[in-house]
């Protein structure tokens, strides 16, 4: 090929690309047939501009010299006018006109926009702007999730706008390819040494050839949690609450859903369950949420995942407020970037204080949907003790498992100090009362390192006083002249 030829080749490309001197390098788009259009060429070339170079930023004039006069700042460079932009209008005074600064006239003041990188979750605080937290302060609280999901059935006002129906595919899809979709909403609790896991939502669907399976688990509310002591000195435990996001879809079988049931059910069963959080009870709830969390894992691998995590102290949580979290999913899970469903929301709380796991009053306001409501923690500790019943003290269970309760009676006669106590009373008035004094000490100190309050170790000790057997051997005066026996009765009394 000569020379004339490709230079005749060179100048044919270039008029079809517009690459004259001076002009724009071309942009090559993709072709549009990708994108549902079917008339566009394969490739179509479109000149791109080339925006001019932004003014530089001012930089700010250097301080005066040591012991000399200010440098005065450099005047800022004139911008040449735009053509056909006419000149500006001189005063009114006659005065030459400041030329503009370049912060007011080339600078974009437009606000940068917000992102939500998160779009299937949402978060918010529905704390951040009161003021009106409950003491806690040597009381008992425990989790409370209240759901609000979205339902067909639901109240005048509160229907659910959509369905999301069950779709199915031809048996030949079902051959060829199978299909698996999972969703799962989970959050894991922290506070203090006391966890808990809690699966909210799981929409999974199964599509092979074996058929379609889908299912559905919501959790709508949830309040069957241990009490635990939220603080019994100036220091509160700072709840940690991670919300976290899976969603896949996989070509394989298997309904993760179900999976998960019959897995959350076996770890419920064989784990013990902890009506209050002791020192007694604490490895096992962390052991079990580990469990639950390691199995909605390894069910759920997060092909998408978004996760929220909050660190908040404990006395910023209100009665009525929270940390509310929503639940939004694709119309299809083939296109995770479709539309989007809302499926529901969740407020995640903690119960109103209660001053003793012995009684049901808690502080609280009084209304028509709570009981056993008092303002005020000196009314209801005085209610308590107006009601204290020492067989059902002694009955309260510590830890609950299949092999039966541990009780608080139990927990006590299995103690290696209370036995040798009890074959240590010989009749005497004076050694009884001593020995006595030592039980009744003891007893407080048991039960406050197991992670009670100081009212409830009382009524413990006062408990063990009338409703264990005591020793035969016992002086009858022994209870009445030990100082720390006498003071606990005291303590305890309504009056």
């Amino acid at each position: 090929m000569n020379l004339v030829s490709t230079f005749g080749i060179v100048a044919t490309a270039c008029a079809l690309t517009a690459c004259a001197v001076g002009s724009p390098p071309a942009k090559l788009e993709p072709p549009r047939s990708a994108i549902g259009s079917t008339t566009a060429p394969a490739w179509a070339i479109s000149p791109v501009p080339i925006a001019p170079d932004p003014p530089a930023r001012p930089v700010a004039s250097p301080g005066p010299p040591a012991g000399g006069t200010p440098i005065p700042a450099p005047a800022p460079a004139a911008v040449p006018a735009a053509a056909g932009t006419p000149p500006p209008a001189p005063a009114a005074n006659g005065a030459p006109v400041a030329a503009p600064t370049p912060d007011a006239t080339t600078k974009d003041r437009r606000p940068i926009p917000r992102v939500d990188i998160t779009p299937l979750t949402g978060y918010t605080d529905l704390d951040r702007s009161t003021n009106t937290a409950v003491s806690l302060h040597n009381m008992y609280t425990r989790l409370a999730v209240v759901g609000d999901a979205n339902e067909q059935n639901g109240l005048p006002g509160q229907e659910a706008t959509q369905e999301r129906g069950y779709e199915t595919r031809q048996w030949l899809q079902r051959y060829l390819i199978g299909l698996k979709d999972d969703i799962n909403l989970s959050l894991r609790v922290r506070t203090g040494s006391y966890e808990e896991t809690i699966s909210l939502a799981t929409l999974s669907s199964t599509s092979d050839r074996n058929g379609s399976t889908w299912d559905r688990d919501v959790t709508h509310d949830a309040h069957n949690f241990p009490w635990f002591l939220a603080n019994r000195d100036a220091a509160a435990p700072i709840p940690q609450l991670v919300l976290q996001f899976r969603g896949s879809r996989a070509m394989e079988s298997g309904a993760a859903s179900a999976a998960l049931q019959a897995a959350l059910g076996a770890i419920k069963t064989v784990s013990p369950q902890a009506t209050v959080i002791t020192k007694l009870s604490e490895p096992g709830t962390r052991e079990r949420a580990s469990a639950i969390d390691q199995v909605i894992s390894k069910l759920f691998s997060s092909k998408v995942g978004e996760t929220h995590r909050s660190d908040r102290n404990l006395v910023q949580w209100t009665a009525e407020g929270g940390v509310r979290v929503a639940l939004r999913v694709p119309r299809s899970t083939s296109d995770w970037d479709g539309p989007l469903q809302e499926v529901g929301y969740w407020t995640i709380g903690f119960a109103p204080p209660r001053p003793s796991l012995f009684s049901q009053w808690q502080i609280c306001e009084p209304s028509s949907k709570a009981t056993y409501c008092m303002r005020k923690p000196e009314e209801a500790k005085k209610a308590i003790l107006e009601t204290k019943n020492a067989a059902a003290i002694l009955s309260y269970p510590l830890i609950r498992n299949s092999a039966g309760d541990l009780t608080i009676k139990s927990h006590l006669l299995q103690q290696n100090w209370y036995v040798a106590a009890q074959t240590s009373f010989v009749g005497n008035v004076l050694s009884d009362s001593g020995t006595a004094n030592f039980l009744c000490l003891t007893i407080i100190e048991s039960m406050m390192a197991l992670g009670l309050n100081d009212l409830d170790a009382w009524l413990v000790t006062w408990a063990a006083m009338k409703g264990l057997p005591q020793a035969k051997a016992m002086h009858p005066a022994a209870l009445s002249n030990a100082q720390a026996c006498v003071e606990v009765t005291k303590s305890v009394s309504a009056s």
